[in-house]
């Protein structure tokens, strides 16, 4: 249960009664939620440089130029690795826990638990664990609280990537200009075409 309040999710089960309690479950909550987004932007700051340098050694790369225009590739190259953190992250997960716990779960029941689930929200009308009992009932949950917890942390990851493409992609393409701009030159990052024009000026009058 704490996991499952520390991701601001609450499924219904089980739930507090008297005043004290909630009082206390609001201030466990607040401070909860303090250390949760610190968290979180400590994962933003370490993992998503590093996922976009993957995306633009990608985008870079000469099978992706080829058949994508300068423009394009980075945004393929994002769609890519972003498929690919969905696959790993989400959707195997999300596949382990219906084969291990709930087998009879409709591929619409599933997909719906595991939205509800990544958008912070938990309706209790869909548990895995409700049918178990005993030691692996407690393992069930104990599962189940990772699998949140990781989830609510990609979606939120994918979140801030996809809130700093438009500027991602603008560097990338600045940067592309840049590189492929003759008169630039690459160690000093300087326009090196006034110097050329003043030599040959020299050398007229001289």
């Amino acid at each position: 249960m704490d996991y499952l309040i520390l991701a601001i999710i609450s499924y219904g089960t089980p739930n507090l009664i008297t005043s004290f309690g909630k009082i206390v479950c609001i201030v466990y909550t607040g401070i909860g939620l303090i250390f949760a987004l610190l968290f979180q932007q400590i994962l933003h700051r370490q993992l998503v440089p590093i996922f976009y340098q993957i995306i633009f050694q990608l985008a870079i790369n000469r099978h992706i130029t080829y058949y994508f225009t300068r423009c394009r590739s980075f945004i393929v190259s994002f769609l890519l690795v972003t498929c690919v953190i969905i696959l790993f992250w989400i959707i195997i997960p999300t596949l382990l826990i219906h084969h291990i716990y709930v087998p009879k779960w409709s591929l619409i029941e599933l997909t719906y638990f595991a939205v509800t689930t990544n958008h912070l929200i938990g309706f209790g009308d869909l548990m895995p664990c409700s049918d178990l009992h005993g030691q692996s009932r407690s393992r069930c949950a104990l599962v189940l609280s990772i699998y949140v917890i990781f989830q609510v942390l990609v979606a939120s990851i994918l979140s801030h990537m996809w809130l700093i493409l438009p500027r991602k992609n603008r560097q990338f393409l600045q940067q592309r200009r840049h590189d492929s701009d003759p008169m630039v030159d690459k160690k000093n990052n300087k326009y090196f075409s006034v110097d050329i024009h003043d030599e040959l000026l020299t050398n007229v009058f001289i």
